[in-house]
């Protein structure tokens, strides 16, 4: 789905076929996951798809093989709080979103 450009509006049509093109005979199974109906479920379901691709799977996969080869335990969490800020519900909870939680440096509101 490299042909998308996640943060610009593509027409479901777009994004139907670009999966079409990634998951060949797979591509039924993928849209029931991530299903559009319309231009504006492109975006949702681009991310949620990325998501899982690069963070869900990656990550869990790196930390089953850490626990069956590893010598340390291996802790995961999920993190949904939306940070504030002006693009706030544009992006939601985003990759390294939580550091500022972690850190105790969120910006403050003006």
């Amino acid at each position: 789905m490299t042909a998308l450009a996640p943060f610009a509006p593509t027409p479901a049509e777009m994004y139907i076929e670009a999966s079409r093109q990634r998951y060949g005979v797979l591509t039924d199974d993928f849209l029931k996951i991530y299903p559009v109906q319309t231009d504006d479920d492109v975006r949702a379901a681009y991310f949620a798809s990325m998501r899982d691709l690069l963070i869900g799977w990656g990550v869990r996969s790196w930390a089953r093989a850490d626990i069956a080869t590893g010598k340390s335990k291996v802790y995961s969490y999920y993190f949904t709080q939306t940070p504030p800020g002006l693009d706030s519900q544009q992006f939601g909870a985003f990759h390294s979103a939580e550091f500022a939680y972690v850190f105790g440096n969120l910006p403050m509101p003006h």
